[in-house]
């Protein structure tokens, strides 16, 4: 059977159902139901929709073979599972220029051997940075990842740790900041 991608690739550039909505000439609503598959995706569709999100038309359709899985229901309260299809969840990387960091001692959220995944691509603009995590290269040559905030101008960033433990730095000058776009956590 084949899924669509556009929820995936539509987050991956950052915009909002009504913006692809705004650019496709249709409403928020239609687009959030093309992408659950609660209405007909048709290649009229998929052709509208690929130039509204300034991709290929082949990019937002996948095979389960090519790492996509179907969503099969939510969890809700006291982990109750309504078993209800809603869309695909993809494990390959949207990415161009991923980077993988794995963590050798707990911080934040994450655990010893978890793998975080970056994208480099996006690391030029700063502000694109602002409210994620990233991984941030300092001018010293000193890369970490951090909480990222704005700084007094445009060209410093305030990092925040992630853990709630290490220093705040303001108005570090930053090379680059790479957003985190995914991360990897073993059963082990």
């Amino acid at each position: 059977m084949i899924q669509s991608r556009i929820r995936e690739i539509r987050r991956a550039k950052g915009m909002t159902l009504q913006q692809v909505a705004d650019r496709v000439g249709t409403t928020a609503q239609t687009i959030g139901r093309l992408e659950t598959g609660m209405r007909t995706l048709s290649i009229d569709w998929v052709r509208k929709i690929a130039e509204g999100l300034g991709a290929d038309p082949s990019e937002l359709l996948a095979l389960p073979e090519g790492g996509d899985l179907s969503i099969a229901g939510h969890v809700g309260p006291n982990g109750k599972v309504a078993l209800k299809p809603s869309g695909t969840f993809s494990l390959r990387l949207m990415a161009s220029q991923p980077v993988a960091i794995e963590i050798n001692e707990g911080i934040g959220a994450h655990q010893k051997g978890d793998i975080l995944i970056f994208e480099q691509a996006g690391a030029k603009n700063l502000d694109a940075a602002i409210g994620k995590e990233c991984l941030i290269e300092l001018k010293d040559a000193t890369t970490i990842i951090a909480r990222v905030a704005p700084g007094q101008l445009s060209s410093q960033l305030t990092l925040l740790p992630i853990d709630n433990q290490g220093p705040m730095m303001r108005d570090a000058d930053a090379v680059s900041a790479a957003p985190l776009i995914g991360s990897w956590r073993s059963a082990n």
